[in-house]
């Protein structure tokens, strides 16, 4: 299954190193909805534990989609 048809449009983004990733890829619903979220995670770019933006309508390419970009 595509990543981005879990959660279509949301991104997760690495505050350190900026690693932009597809949100469906950890298994995020479609139905869900917050202001300001962030996922603890370990990025799989620079290794390090850190709290990822979450984000509607940003793109690998740095484009914006939505008003949240």
């Amino acid at each position: 299954m595509n990543p981005e048809e879990n959660a279509p449009g949301w991104r997760i983004i690495c505050p350190k190193c900026g690693l932009d990733e597809p949100l469906g890829k950890y298994g995020v619903r479609i139905g869900a909805r917050s202001k300001g979220k962030r996922l603890l995670k370990r990025c799989a770019e620079c290794g390090r534990l850190r709290w990822h933006r979450i984000e509607l309508g940003r793109e690998e390419d740095g484009g914006s989609l939505g008003k949240n970009a």
